[in-house]
């Protein structure tokens, strides 16, 4: 488990009404400007054309984007929906009032929402005499007392969940969960309305009506407006005239659903812009866009170039696109490249609007247009902190990051030198290591544990269950600890995870390996090396090391295999896995079919070999194999040997190094034949000549000089990390059984 940073420091805060901002607040013009948020949800990094994107054309946020600054380095305070927004809406990390999970399994707890003694900014810029607006996701609570309607905003039309289908609404359909993404669509109260088309065109056209009435019924005062779209979260829908419509370049269905998700999206705000211009209220308006969080991990968003994605602290989990327009103060064209964060979009609201807020707590977020305007090139924070319980924590100081993993050691970058994160430097800077842990551990000291979710002791009784529960798995990516909230297969869309259950799996938390769920295989001489319990080990903080080693010239090396037998006609195995850099050495983790005897120590008879990942070189993307399989059609797996190679070059990106991160191979079975993944990503389908199901899962890590020359001994020892293993069967394969 991960170690908590502590700190002795002690904070005392005496006094119950506090103001904002350590940066001296920008002087409000005699007409305050309107001021509109829009946000979207889950966008790739590198999935708008203002991005740099090719083939997801976004024309209107591109020409918005030209208008004002670009800010190459925005970020987000939460790697996932509710959290990020919690941080947005008050101005504070949310750490510092158990914010730190979704909402998404635990929507009926009663505690799941932003505290009723958080001030919002709708209800500051309302008591300063803005109308206040919100169109879209919520996602901040859905008890009585926490809903939009009744946290400042004066108007409000969209989904107080964390997700909804896109084309089919549910107006009698109680706000409990995101099950099937059919909670009531609402507006101005707890009452549905029915919304004809698509979700992502109303929340548009709404937008805009609001622009109209304000122009007309209310032109003397300024309007805030929260637009939160729900795009291009899941589920990856889109009119299908659309999606034709997106450009060859764009392969699979998904990628090109995901692209029209975004495009809609983008006309939708050219509607909104359009709307600014033909009421006048252009020129007097401030604008901010980002998402909410880095693109998922389904292989359709693309991040590049940054490393990882929703739900990890590395920067595909934070960094997000991000740009602000006001033409009274924002120069055209301007490029940032100071860090920005949605946190202070509160503070910089207020400082536009002329108000100082007054709330129950100290803000963190702090006024940025000076930093917009080009006026200064200090960063409006000496550092910025996020904590997530299902992945760690980091702190971001000027141009280097310290990333704090719940499993491994902590990483220190260089991101002016490396944004993609691919290279560590905590053993060659052991002094920056220890000052940045030193800030993170002072301002972990500031916050308190989760209410809901990872880390917290927080539990809905039986009866705080509403009838219609949230169903598990229902936001791919989201759930912060496997262990509360099933994780959804991967390769298996959101919508079916309901089909599937998690039947076997360890987390490898403990500090010694469960022999009631592994044994050593093939323990004893093989070809040119030795098999040996001593290269398994756990390190006590939820890593299985499987090693490769010499000793006294002998190469040593590791294997384990699941104890049980996996019987299911349709079933997924998967291990998230970081495997080594030493060439020559070949990890793998494949399934065994065939007979065992109770007690034997080996596989033996009519069975195959199926490899999700066994490879051999330099693991860059001109040569490495990424899945193979080999099955015989016989008993003797040595006849009729068939096999299929896949290159790695066909799913990692250019230069990339598939030995640098955790990565989650698998294999899902069935009577038709086998389909390999790597993170999601289908890397090959065996359709022919199987004649046997998986049965037991190996892991191993083996080294033998069968290709002369390419061994290093003086690299070694080098281990294989194991994160986790996890098997699923098809939860209605009444047929089969799991034993």
């Amino acid at each position: 488990m991960k170690p908590r940073i502590l700190s002795p420091l002690l904070v005392i805060l005496a006094s119950s009404t506090l103001i904002a901002g350590p940066i001296t607040a920008s002087k409000a013009p005699a007409k305050r400007p309107n001021i509109i948020v829009i946000v979207s949800d889950d966008q790739g990094y590198a999935d708008a054309s203002f991005q740099g994107s090719k083939d997801i054309l976004t024309p209107n946020l591109d020409a918005l984007a030209k208008s004002g600054v670009r800010c190459t380095r925005g970020y987000v305070t939460a790697p996932v929906c509710s959290p990020s927004r919690a941080g947005l809406m008050t101005g504070r990390y949310q750490e510092k009032f158990g914010h730190h999970n979704n909402i998404v399994v635990e929507a009926a707890n009663p505690v799941a929402h932003v505290p009723s003694d958080e001030t919002l900014l709708p209800q500051v810029l309302a008591k300063a005499g803005y109308h206040t607006a919100m169109v879209g996701k919520w996602h901040l609570g859905q008890q009585d007392g926490c809903r939009p309607y009744e946290r400042g905003f004066q108007e409000f039309f969209g989904i107080i969940t964390g997700g909804h289908d896109y084309f089919v609404n549910h107006p009698d359909e109680r706000a409990v969960g995101d099950a099937q993404y059919k909670a009531r669509i609402e507006r101005n109260g707890p009452t549905g309305e029915a919304v004809p088309g698509y979700l992502t065109d109303a929340f548009g056209d709404d937008a805009v009506r609001i622009i109209h009435e304000c122009h007309e019924k209310r032109p003397e005062q300024p309007l805030f407006l929260y637009l939160a779209f729900n795009a291009p979260h899941t589920p990856t829908q889109a009119p299908k005239p659309l999606v034709d419509s997106m450009p060859s370049t764009l392969e699979g269905k998904d990628r090109r659903t995901y692209a029209a998700q975004i495009v809609a999206m983008d006309t939708a705000v050219g509607k909104v812009r359009a709307a600014l211009r033909e009421t006048g209220m252009e020129k007097d308006t401030f604008i901010v866009f980002f998402s909410d969080n880095g693109g998922a991990n389904h292989p359709y968003y693309d991040n590049t170039p940054l490393r990882d994605y929703k739900g990890t602290l590395y920067e595909g989990g934070i960094r997000v696109p991000f740009f602000a327009v006001y033409p009274e103060r924002i120069a055209a064209g301007s490029v940032c490249d100071r860090p920005v964060s949605s946190l202070d979009v509160f503070a910089t609201a207020c400082a536009l609007a002329g108000t100082k807020p007054e709330t129950a707590h100290p803000l963190d977020s702090v006024d940025m247009l000076p930093v917009l305007e080009g006026k200064t090139q200090q960063a409006t924070h000496g550092a910025l902190y996020w904590e997530f319980p299902g992945f760690g924590a980091a702190v971001a100081d000027g141009d280097l990051k310290l990333v704090v993993p719940k499993k491994g050691a902590p990483q220190l970058f260089d991101l002016a030198a490396d944004m993609g994160e691919k290279n560590d430097l905590a053993a060659q800077k052991p002094d920056e290591v220890a000052r940045l842990s030193a800030l993170l551990a002072k301002w972990q000291a500031q916050t308190v544990k989760p209410l809901w979710g990872a880390g917290s002791q927080a539990k809905a009784s039986a009866s705080e269950t509403p009838k219609s529960a949230p169903a598990r798995g229902d936001l791919a990516g989201e759930e912060e600890n496997p262990s509360k909230a099933e994780p959804v297969p991967p390769g298996i869309n959101p919508g079916e995870a309901a089909q599937w259950r998690m039947v076997w799996h360890d987390e490898f938390d403990d500090d010694v390996l469960d022999e009631t769920k592994w044994s050593y295989r093939y323990l004893g001489p093989r070809e040119n090396s030795v098999i040996t319990k001593d290269c398994i080990s756990l390190d006590g903080r939820g890593l299985l090391h499987v090693w490769v080693k010499d000793k006294d010239g002998v190469l040593q090396n590791g294997m384990i295999g699941t104890q049980g037998k996996f019987e299911a006609t349709f079933g997924i195995m998967a291990a998230r896995i970081k495997f080594p850099s030493q060439q020559g050495q070949h990890g793998s983790l494949w399934m065994q079919p065939g007979k065992r005897e109770k007690g034997a120590t080996d596989a033996a008879g009519g069975g195959a070999e199926v490899d999700v990942v066994e490879w051999f070189g330099a693991y860059r993307k001109d040569s490495a194999t990424a899945s193979n399989v080999y099955w015989g059609t016989t008993e003797d797996p040595k006849k009729n040997r068939v096999g299929h190679m896949v290159d790695l070059k066909d799913v990692l990106k250019p230069d990339e190094l598939i030995s640098e991160d955790f990565h989650v191979f698998s294999v899902e079975w069935s009577p038709s034949g086998y389909v390999f993944r790597i993170d999601g990503h289908e890397t090959m389908r065996v359709t022919e000549g199987i004649s046997h199901q998986p049965q037991y899962l190996i892991l191993s890590l083996l080294t033998a000089e069968w290709e002369a020359g390419r061994l290093d001994r003086s690299k070694l020892p080098n281990s294989m990390d194991v994160d986790w293993v996890r098997v699923w069967q098809k939860a209605d394969n009444a047929q089969t059984a799991i034993r």
